[in-house]
């Protein structure tokens, strides 16, 4: 061997225990365990050490969630000079939207059959009355009535409304509305609209009342005293058929109080029977009396009574349908009333 081989040989040696820990300190020193990172640079020519040991963090373990960033491997040391490479954080899920909700779904069962109102009302409207006048023959007689008017008017309406109605139909539909005024009045409250003295009555809307101020005279030495004519207009009233004719029939009183409300007289109006050759749409009643006496000058209240004798709504053996109002007027001494 050449003196160049052995110095070869010896520089190798020495490089193997220096690397093996021979030189750091007695045998009895345990070698530390190194770990490697990155790629060996080449060996420096003056010699020293090429390697840079580092020695690995432990894992996290406070938490099962973060054993995951154990697998992450570390990046290559930063070169000379250099800083270290940052590292992206990887960008966040993107929010995703609610899920649509669940269409509901409807659960349809074996819908009832239609009232036997409704189905006669569907039967008109598919022209076919005969149809519907069967399913109604079970209501009473004013029921039916009402419903033989109300039906067939919904029907036509219904059908093209009141704008596409010809003149002939609107009338038709007009006579409609009379016939079922006429099935409702004896069913509503009796009712009593204009009430006033009149010093001369023609007939219904056509009077002349008196004036607010006036004074009735008093009857002089006991007498009877000033003639009186109370006129009232009546709603609801009774229109009944009679054979070829229609018959009104209505009773009443009149009540006279004094200003301490005390009774001074009460007059009664027996029931008259007043017939018509068609149903009346307007009716009036004109009480006619003379000022009773002894009535002392002073203020007074008179109560008038209407009531409609026929009274069908609830049959003639129930209590009529009555209506009343009340009046002021004022009574002066015999002579003090004016003309």
């Amino acid at each position: 061997m050449t003196r160049r081989s052995r110095m070869l040989s010896l520089f190798v040696g020495l490089g193997a225990c220096c690397l093996s820990g021979c030189l750091f300190g007695g045998g009895n020193t345990p070698a530390v365990e190194k770990t490697v990172v990155g790629p060996a640079p080449a060996t420096p020519k003056d010699g020293g050490s090429a390697y840079h040991a580092h020695e690995p963090p432990p894992l996290r373990e406070d938490k099962p969630g973060d054993a995951a960033f154990a697998q992450v491997g570390y990046p290559d040391p930063p070169p000379p000079g250099g800083s270290a490479p940052s590292v992206k954080p990887e960008d966040p899920p993107p929010d995703l939207p609610p899920p649509a909700p669940e269409p509901a779904v409807m659960h349809v069962e074996n819908a009832p059959p239609d009232p036997k109102l409704v189905a006669a009302l569907r039967c008109l409207l598919e022209k076919r009355s005969g149809d519907a006048l069967e399913l109604l023959q079970n209501y009473d007689g004013a029921s039916r009535e009402l419903l033989l008017t109300l039906l067939p008017l919904a029907a036509r309406v219904g059908d093209g409304g009141l704008d596409h109605a010809t003149p002939q139909e609107t009338a038709v539909l007009l006579e409609q509305l009379r016939q079922l005024e006429t099935v409702l009045r004896p069913h509503a409250a009796l009712a009593l609209d204009k009430v006033c003295f009149c010093r001369k009555v023609n007939g219904f809307g056509d009077c002349e009342p008196w004036p607010e101020n006036h004074v009735f005279r008093a009857g002089a030495d006991g007498g009877r005293g000033e003639w009186m004519q109370v006129y009232a207009e009546v709603r609801n009233f009774t229109s009944r058929p009679q054979g070829t004719s229609y018959e009104i029939s209505l009773a009443g009183a009149v009540e006279i109080r004094d200003a301490q409300n005390r009774l001074s007289a009460h007059i009664d109006f027996p029931a008259c029977v007043k017939r018509s050759q068609t149903p009346r749409q307007d009716y009036f009643v004109n009480f006619q009396f003379y000022l009773p006496a002894p009535m002392p000058p002073g203020r007074y209240t008179l109560h008038v009574l209407v009531k409609d004798v026929l009274n069908p709504a609830a049959g003639d053996d129930a209590s009529p349908r009555s209506a009343t109002r009340s009046l002021v007027f004022l009574v002066g001494a015999p002579g003090d009333g004016q003309d």
